[in-house]
């Protein structure tokens, strides 16, 4: 698989988790009462939010053929702006329901072990 491939999906998924957030963000002003869980939802959000704005920024940039070196801390700004997001997402569905909180991040904790386990798997054949 191609760097430029690879790239794009990065790009495509940070845009998609910082849509998500934004919604979540927008929809959040119509409730007239604020519980716990929602605070710290919003506060996740908060901080995800520009983290993975500046993610997408990046990957932009450097699908457009301009060099940007790892220095840059992108990979730092994708992975921690998309672990608020998961974080902002269990507070949401623990605000709905405490077993659906902990149902995400179980799923969520899977979820990643399971990529994982297949990037490894694909590096050790390529």
């Amino acid at each position: 698989m191609t760097s430029r491939l690879i790239r794009n999906r990065i790009l495509f998924t940070s845009m998609g988790l910082l849509g998500a957030c934004i919604i979540a963000v927008v929809q959040y002003s119509s409730l007239a009462d604020y519980t716990m869980p929602l605070i710290v939802s919003a506060a996740c959000f908060s901080i995800s939010i520009p983290m993975l704005a500046m993610h997408v920024k990046f990957l932009a940039h450097r699908s457009e053929g301009e060099k940007i070196e790892a220095k840059t801390g992108a990979f730092v700004l994708g992975m921690t702006g998309s672990f608020f997001a998961v974080a902002g997402f269990a507070a949401l569905f623990y605000h709905i329901a405490i077993w659906l909180g902990i149902l995400f991040v179980c799923a969520s904790i899977i979820s990643f072990y399971a990529v994982d386990a297949a990037r490894n798997k694909s590096a050790r054949i390529d």
